[in-house]
């Protein structure tokens, strides 16, 4: 029994625990239909948080083309928007924590709560080679919606 023990003990060590994220499995139809402004552009800035226990950095992403936008004033191609994202210098990091980097260029399914843009969400960013899947998902959003003449 306690080489059993220092067994399991040794391979704890040896390989410890990772705290790993977990999200709803959800499909990019649903995710497009949840955000309410979608993108595409560039970090060209990131102003970094001082060191706490959780505190938020802010990019700055440049608009090159809005593909959605179901908020009442929506960005201008060309202009930019802050999205605040978890600090990478935090004390204590969530395994939910995402990170965007100065330069990453892409498409942005940005949710917009207390005043502020976010991309929590794995599915929140999608690199430039998916935008076909992207659109065919926006289509796939409207369609959905019942036609205008429905009912008469």
């Amino acid at each position: 029994m306690k080489t059993l023990i220092a067994t399991i003990v040794a391979v704890c060590l040896v390989f410890p625990l990772t705290a790993r994220a977990c999200w709803v499995s959800i499909s990019l139809e649903d995710f497009v239909k949840e955000n309410r402004l979608i993108v595409v552009g560039e970090i060209i800035r990131v102003i970094h948080a001082p060191n706490s226990r959780y505190l938020s950095d802010t990019a700055f992403i440049k608009v090159e083309r809005v593909l959605k936008n179901s908020l009442k004033k929506a960005p201008k191609v060309g202009s930019e928007i802050s999205l605040s994202m978890p600090s990478a210098s935090n004390e204590r990091p969530l395994s939910t924590d995402i990170y965007y980097s100065q330069g990453q260029r892409g498409i942005w399914l940005l949710n917009f709560e207390d005043g502020k843009y976010h991309a929590g969400q794995p599915l929140a960013f999608q690199p430039l080679s998916e935008q076909q899947k992207v659109k065919a998902a926006m289509k796939g959003e409207k369609s959905k919606l019942p036609s205008r003449g429905a009912g008469r």
